[in-house]
């Protein structure tokens, strides 16, 4: 190996183990001479092989800097702590987002886990790299990044959530229609009492949960009916447990419903647990739907009819909500999704 490839490579080796970064300024020759042991020819010419390899990049002051990533950026400002490639939930955005991403070759997605970079951990990031854009995965915690985004005036969309910020565009479901179809299934099928179980507690219909409950009460008001106090199970935490004890309390008094909306298929197993528990059948005594359309529930008995959201394709369509965002610069129109309605045994279906 020549000495020309031996410093190359060891300048190489320095950046693989992080000791220089993208961005960051190399010493001067003078400095490599030393460092290196070798000639000011020979670091010369090993600067000059790196520089046409696009590994680094000399200004106009002969300053050499590690080239960073030629792709611009855009953050996924990410609020679970779970990893986003697993989390069932979220996955499917996710999925949605790169599949898009793949027709925009000139951007590169950066996941920022909010819960744990915390606002300090937020603001050093977005200091440290602006990116082009950013998708924010609705959630209260993704909203610790709105003040940079405004302080920067960076194009961002939010994905599946309700809220409105300033230089915020938002992709929302419209839950009208896919509730409207399930209550009137409900009534079909003879139920007379509905209850619904949420994480929504009373006063948050800022949050997608409290969409959800604001709708099925506009809805049942068109039928003439009304959402009882007692039936509305709030729950603070997405806890079994605490889903297992409402629904055992509710289905153990005298008025008990004849249907029930979950407001997400992770409660499903509690419900049909305390529902198995107090003697009441499903879905003859009890009929229930739910929302997500998460793997869980196909694998209920009976299995649980629930809304699909089109995750995955939703993804997508926020995508590109963004890029066209940024490339036209200016106010765009925030977007609604329609969910569907898919209809399984839980809703005395064979």
């Amino acid at each position: 190996m020549s000495k020309t490839d031996q410093v190359k490579e060891a300048i190489l080796d320095d950046i693989r183990s992080g000791i220089y970064k993208a961005g960051d300024e190399l010493p001067s020759i003078r400095r490599m001479c030393l460092l290196y042991k070798m000639s000011k020819h020979t670091i010369s010419q090993a600067l000059s092989v790196l520089a046409e390899n696009g590994v680094i990049e000399v200004s106009h002051g002969k300053i050499s800097r590690i080239a960073g990533s030629r792709k611009k950026k855009i953050f996924l400002v990410y609020a679970n702590k779970t990893s986003i490639e697993v989390q069932e939930f979220w996955s499917e955005f996710y999925r949605g987002v790169k599949s898009a991403l793949e027709e925009y070759p000139d951007y590169e997605l950066e996941i920022i886990h909010v819960a744990f970079e915390g606002e300090g951990g937020l603001k050093r990031t977005f200091s440290k790299c602006r990116p082009e854009a950013v998708l924010l995965f609705g959630s209260v915690f993704a909203d610790l990044a709105v003040p940079f985004i405004t302080q920067h005036k960076i194009p961002a969309v939010s994905v599946y959530d309700v809220k409105r910020h300033n230089n915020v565009q938002v992709l929302a479901p419209d839950f009208y229609p896919a509730v409207s179809q399930m209550v009137k299934l409900f009534l079909a099928r003879g139920a007379k009492k509905i209850a619904c179980l949420s994480s929504c507690l009373e006063g948050g219909s800022a949050t997608v949960d409290g969409q959800k409950i604001e709708t099925l009460k506009r809805v049942l008001a068109e039928h003439k009916m009304n959402l009882k106090k007692d039936f509305q199970l709030n729950l603070l935490h997405h806890r079994m447990e605490d889903a297992y004890e409402l629904c055992k309390n509710l289905f153990s008094q005298k008025d008990t419903p004849d249907a029930l909306f979950l407001s997400s298929d992770i409660f499903a197993p509690a419900v049909y647990r305390a529902a198995y528990e107090c003697g009441i059948n499903v879905p003859d005594k009890l009929k229930i739907a739910a929302c997500d359309n998460l793997a869980i529930g196909k694998m209920m008995t009976p299995a649980l009819s629930t809304i699909e959201l089109n995750r995955k394709e939703q993804g997508e369509t926020a995508l590109k909500m963004l890029l066209a965002k940024l490339k036209q610069n200016s106010k765009m129109q925030d977007k609604q999704f329609i969910p569907n309605l898919i209809m399984r045994e839980s809703l005395c279906l064979a």
